[in-house]
């Protein structure tokens, strides 16, 4: 991995303008950027998964670089981001992710979205993000999210707790 801002590393999986999709019982590992985005969406169902990054080889890759915190924190995002999300009506439930980097970071839909104008009617729920940095809402501009709603989620030892607000509600 190089640490530039140009980066052409693969997600794990790719997901583009899907109806009616069942996402279940799976295991996700170590992937070279998002494990699982899921790009202008209608009606999905993500449930049952484990998504895991190795922690120590990140901490390696980081310390090279000089992106370590001395309390070996990363500094810098290797971008292995668990679940990312976009489109209408979106469950997330029932999922276990373990990484340095955003947990679930919903999108917006940007212009020209086939789904939906806007991200909207998310619900994610009982899910685990062990040292992570929890949920992202909307941290890509333009559009607004409508109807994003966390519940009963749990973060034992989030990297960045503070950018992390359990349970939340936009409305």
């Amino acid at each position: 991995m190089v640490l530039t801002t140009i980066d052409n590393r693969p997600n794990m999986v790719w997901m583009e303008q899907c109806t009616n999709t069942l996402i279940w019982q799976l295991s996700f590992k170590n992937s070279p950027m998002y494990h699982l985005y899921l790009n202008d969406m209608a009606n999905v169902t993500v449930r049952d998964l484990d998504i895991h990054v190795d922690i120590e080889k990140q901490k390696e890759i980081l310390a090279t670089g000089g992106w370590l915190s001395p309390e070996g924190i990363p500094m810098f995002p290797l971008n292995t981001d668990g679940i990312d999300p976009s489109g209408i009506n979106i469950l997330i439930e029932n999922v276990t992710i373990t990484n340095y980097d955003d947990a679930v970071a919903v999108k917006p839909n940007n212009g020209g979205s086939a789904m939906s104008p806007c991200t909207e009617n998310v619900l994610v729920r009982n899910v685990q993000v062990n040292v992570g940095v929890g949920m992202s809402i909307g941290s890509v501009p333009p559009n607004p999210l409508v109807n994003w709603y966390v519940h009963e989620n749990t973060r034992p030892s989030n990297a960045k707790a503070s950018l992390t607000h359990w349970p939340m509600r936009l409305l």
